[in-house]
């Protein structure tokens, strides 16, 4: 790939591929996005360089296992077929249960307070599954359940946070984190270095419902970053706030027929990087997640830029309803603040979060107020 912030010599033998500690790739790879360079950057009024590359191993370093293992892992009920439209694609969605289910607001404002299954519908959300380390061992419960205790990366616009699910990490992801680590080892943080990630979440997305991810940051939000440029200082990247462990990566593995325009995107001044609305789109920063290549997603661009993700239209008519990605996200989330829940290891309620005494009470309460909040802006409470 030609252009600004891109390369295409091999990064196990060039020197971007060596960490200042001399940590080096284990698998070769071609770099084929990425870092923008500061003069890149600021010559399309950017703020700061992007440190984030884009991978792809070569093709005799490629292991079998895998991509192998991944393919075996995903069921074809929910990959599209070459006769299939949206419609046929989404009966087989909404009757499988390999996907885990998701409620989320009905035609993207819930008024009412309206929820619908994600997997019944045509919405452009990515469909997910969750994995994670088990953090407590399978076991028989007192209740007489087969459970598991994991750490979870909730997302907090669903119906309800007892709505949760995870399933331990199965061979084929754990093969796969260590592939992704040798891929990446020169360009992870010391914090990432430390230790494996403990979570990967799969994102399916169709060119049959035009998927797509919505413009966010992983960890921080837009306060933050005002707040480092009135103060630059750099220990905000360290303050642990999230689920996530603080200034540690996220890789994002790319498998499937259709690429994805995965977009950084950046304020157009600093006195408006607040309000990521107004955020800028330059193709400088646009980076092509094509099947087999693994992003290395670095926290300082996830407080400079707000990142999206999408399939160009030209992928969208090339492809009609047969074009699917699946990104594979690993994480490293912290014990300390991401939430650690049991879920059913087995039978029909597999990844399901079995929620305590406490939290169901706390979520009855809060269904409760807000149930009276709504019906005070309708006037019919006090």
């Amino acid at each position: 790939m030609d252009g600004a912030g891109s390369s295409e010599e091999p990064a196990g033998a060039e020197t971007s591929a060596v960490a200042d500690d001399g940590a080096m790739a284990t698998i070769p790879a071609v770099r084929v996005w990425g870092p923008v360079l500061p003069a890149q950057a600021h010559g399309v009024g950017a703020l700061a360089a992007a440190t984030s590359v884009l991978l792809k191993p070569l093709d005799e370093h490629i292991p079998t296992n895998v991509f192998c293992g991944l393919r075996q892992l995903v069921p074809d009920a929910v990959l599209p077929r070459a006769t299939d439209d949206a419609q046929t694609l989404l009966a087989r969605l909404s009757d499988n249960t390999f996907l885990h289910p998701s409620w989320v607001l009905a035609k993207g404002h819930g008024r009412g307070g309206r929820y619908i299954e994600l997997n019944t519908t045509m919405y452009k959300q990515p469909r997910r599954v969750l994995w994670a380390t088990p953090l407590v061992s399978e076991h028989i419960d007192q209740d007489g359940d087969r459970v598991i205790g994991c750490l979870c990366y909730p997302h907090y616009y669903k119906k309800s946070p007892l709505l949760q699910f995870c399933e331990a990490m199965p061979p084929a992801i754990d093969d796969l984190i260590t592939f992704a680590l040798g891929l990446a080892q020169p360009f992870l943080t010391p914090e990432s270095r430390a230790a494996r990630p403990n979570s990967c979440e799969l994102c399916l997305y169709f060119t049959a419902f035009q998927s797509k991810m919505g413009r966010h940051r992983d960890n921080f939000v837009a306060r933050d970053l005002c707040t480092y440029l009135e103060t630059r200082d750099p220990s905000v990247l360290r303050v642990q706030r999230n689920t996530q462990l603080a200034n540690s990566n996220v890789l994002i593995f790319t498998m499937g027929n259709a690429p994805m325009v995965l977009q950084l995107t950046f304020p157009p001044s600093r006195c408006e990087a607040g309000d990521r609305t107004t955020y800028v789109m330059e193709p400088l920063f646009s980076v092509p997640c094509g099947n087999g290549t693994l992003f290395v997603f670095s926290p300082v661009d996830d407080l400079f830029f707000c990142h999206e993700a999408f399939f160009a239209p030209k992928t969208l008519e090339t492809f009609g309803a047969a074009g699917y990605r699946m990104a594979f996200v690993m994480r490293w989330l912290c014990p300390d603040t991401a939430p650690t829940h049991m879920f059913y290891a087995k039978g029909r309620q597999k990844g399901e979060m079995k929620p305590t005494e406490q939290l169901v009470r706390a979520e009855a309460l809060r269904v409760k107020a807000n149930a009276r909040l709504r019906r005070m802006k309708r006037g019919l409470a006090k």
